[in-house]
């Protein structure tokens, strides 16, 4: 039987590779032009990657510094940073992970609802999506970005607030997410989760809390990697995800 319904996305680090190229050298630009003595090196923003939304690392960063930034500062810094964010999509700087384009055209050819769920922008994230599907019909029935909840991941508000917007349940529904508190946030609504680390994540025993990890979801070039549970074939597909949904991976 098939339950697959609906799959969410998450966007940064999981659709794209967005953070280390992509968001922290926004940062760091905006931090510049404002005349802020930080700089977000690699291990900073990969540790920063713990707080989930950009305000709030920002926010929390400056407590750390001692800065103690206004909510005014911090409002205005993250409009810097989707400035030079913005500009670096346009410039085709952040490509899509191995295997998401693929995957994502597969669950519409087979009419699965896809969502993006994000801590994200809504104007960042609808900048990096009309880039990557500009000359075919944009594949995502909705998003639910940074701005629609008060709480952000690993709260499960953002997933509980998409199954009522895209009349879903838990049962028929499936989260693709990259990070633990994006897992965390899943598994706070109850939703199976798949995991796709990026290079820098390295498999952890919290992870288990997912269905199935990969290293990617694999291509015609390169085979996805299982690092968690018991799939055996070489790309995350279709199938792979209505397996997922009807329980033949829950608990590997």
């Amino acid at each position: 039987m098939n339950n697959l319904k609906t799959v969410f996305w998450d966007l940064d680090g999981t659709i794209a590779d967005t953070e280390l190229n992509g968001h922290r050298i926004a940062y760091n630009e905006a931090f510049n032009e404002y005349s802020l003595k930080w700089n977000w090196t690699r291990d900073i923003y990969l540790d920063l990657l713990n707080i989930g939304g950009g305000k709030k690392r920002m926010k929390f960063y400056s407590i750390k510094q001692r800065d103690h930034l206004t909510n005014t500062d911090i409002n205005h810094l993250y409009k810097l940073k989707t400035k030079y964010y913005q500009q670096l999509i346009e410039t085709g700087a952040i490509l899509p992970r191995r295997g998401v384009l693929r995957l994502i055209n597969e669950l519409n050819s087979n009419n699965i609802s896809q969502w993006v769920v994000t801590t994200s922008g809504k104007d960042s994230t609808e900048k990096l999506i009309s880039t990557y599907f500009k000359k075919a019909r944009n594949p995502f029935s909705g998003l639910i970005c940074g701005e629609d909840v008060i709480n952000h991941k690993p709260s499960p508000e953002a997933y509980n607030l998409a199954l009522s917007k895209s009349n879903s349940t838990k049962e028929n529904a499936i989260v693709i997410e990259d990070s633990l508190i994006g897992l965390y946030s899943a598994c706070a609504a109850n939703l199976k989760c798949i995991l796709t680390l990026c290079p820098w994540n390295k498999m952890k025993k919290e992870y288990k809390k997912a269905n199935l990890v990969f290293d990617h979801l694999g291509d015609e070039k390169i085979n996805a990697k299982c690092l968690y549970g018991y799939y055996n074939y070489p790309v995350v597909d279709y199938k792979c995800l209505v397996d997922t949904a009807n329980n033949k991976y829950e608990n590997s």
